[in-house]
């Protein structure tokens, strides 16, 4: 279902808001006078899709991601390095995989992780992860000696969220 359709949808069937006779709700944006017709502008829906996809992303699990090349789970390695970003539409990593050895990682809690004593200081090759998608962060321990890459598998928030101003263009 396109964004187009989904607004349509939401206007006519669920609340009632297509802004009156002879209003062009499609065309209408957060700066158009017709805008005061409606109970919400187009940009507020597309807004509210996007929480609403996202939400049900998270308590359902419904987008999978698995160790391929082209998701946004790999995570380049650098010798003397322990703490990385993930990608922010990851929200949970069940395995993580090191390409060298192709050996998955025992997962840890971070704060079990960060307790051990020569964390950050010890370094070889990583046996150990912790990630914590609230901060965007993943741990790894021991601290990598060389230059890999971390695969994983686990859900992420969709890839492109909808936009409103794209919609508009598809629809001309």
């Amino acid at each position: 279902m396109t964004l187009l359709e989904l607004v349509k949808y939401l206007r006519t069937s669920i609340l009632d808001d297509t802004g009156g006779d002879g209003v062009s709700w499609a065309d209408i944006t957060d700066d158009s006078e017709d805008v005061y017709q409606l109970r919400w502008s187009n940009e507020e829906l597309t807004r509210m899709i996007n929480q609403a996809e996202r939400d049900a992303c998270r308590a359902a699990d419904l987008l999978k991601f698995y160790l391929t090349v082209t998701n946004p789970s790999d995570v380049d390695v650098v010798a003397g390095t322990f703490d990385y970003s993930l990608d922010s539409r990851i929200y949970k990593v069940k395995q993580a995989k090191l390409t060298s050895t192709g050996d998955f990682l025992i997962q840890s809690d971070i704060e079990d992780l960060v307790m051990v004593s020569d964390f950050g200081t010890y370094a070889n090759t990583p046996t150990h992860y912790a990630s914590d998608v609230g901060s965007g962060q993943m741990l790894l321990y021991p601290t990598p000696i060389v230059d890999d890459t971390i695969t994983m598998i686990g859900y992420r928030y969709p890839l492109t969220p909808y936009s409103w101003e794209l919609a508009e263009s598809q629809s001309s």
